[in-house]
């Protein structure tokens, strides 16, 4: 999805592509893949208190992220910039918190 804003954050328009997904690519991975990348940004840059507040472990103890083979990504970069995004759109920290904890 391509949401288009204004300077000032306000949302102008938007496109949405509609994607196929497979059964197979979301329950599992080949060997180089990874799964949605918000799982691996959400673990590699939530805070300790975040990372206890959602009860979220790391990469390893989730067996259905531990099974793509790709090379090292810094992803705490990334997702730096996903709160800032959900704000934009209006949502609030609760809100906000409640994404990550069905994540």
């Amino acid at each position: 999805a391509v949401v288009s804003t204004q300077s000032t954050g306000e949302i102008v328009g938007g496109h949405i592509n509609t994607y196929l997904l497979e059964k197979s690519r979301i329950t599992h991975q080949t060997s180089t893949e990874r799964s949605y990348h918000i799982f691996y940004r959400l673990i590699a840059g939530a805070s300790d208190k975040l990372k206890q507040d959602i009860n979220l472990k790391g990469i390893t103890d989730y067996q259905f992220l531990s099974e793509g083979k790709t090379k090292e990504m810094n992803d705490q970069p990334q997702f730096n910039e996903i709160p800032d995004a959900l704000k934009c759109i209006g949502l609030g920290q609760a809100d906000i918190l409640e994404i990550y904890r069905i994540v």
